[in-house]
């Protein structure tokens, strides 16, 4: 035979997205013992785990947006949010890929490269944040 606190900790497991009413009236217990219990799980580490199943029963499952439909189309066909990189004669993209660069290096070319079309000298501070980045972890 399990305990109360047996009880109560399985049936918030099994039901994460329950209030403590809930609970306690599916145990046969009362709110008071649901909260106890709940107490001692959060000084027992239970509670993240606890939290983070009760999050995801709340998710609602997302369908996958078909974004390109057409194989004939490529990702330098179609720029999400302007066309600050599709007008480019080489995209900042193609260049990090082909040197293999890192995410800094890359991000870096990225915004010396729409600085004029996009952001302004918004960007430049952006890149000159990145390379103060890049050379602190090289150090």
């Amino acid at each position: 035979m399990t305990s109360m606190a047996q009880r109560i900790r399985e049936t918030v497991q099994e039901h994460p997205d329950w209030t403590p009413k809930q609970v306690a009236e599916a145990c046969g217990a009362t709110r008071n013992r649901v909260y106890q219990v709940m107490h001692y799980v959060k000084k027992s580490g239970e509670r993240k785990i606890l939290k983070l199943k009760r999050k995801m029963a709340m998710l609602k499952p997302v369908q996958a947006q078909v974004v390109n439909a057409n194989p004939s189309v490529t990702a330098n066909d179609r720029q999400v949010g302007g066309t600050h990189y599709k007008d480019k004669a080489i995209q900042p993209w193609d260049y990090i890929v082909a040197n293999k660069l890192g995410y800094l290096e890359g991000t870096i070319i990225g915004y010396v490269s729409r600085w004029q079309d996009k952001g302004g000298i918004e960007d430049l501070r952006k890149a000159r944040h990145c390379l103060d980045k890049l050379i602190e972890v090289n150090l």
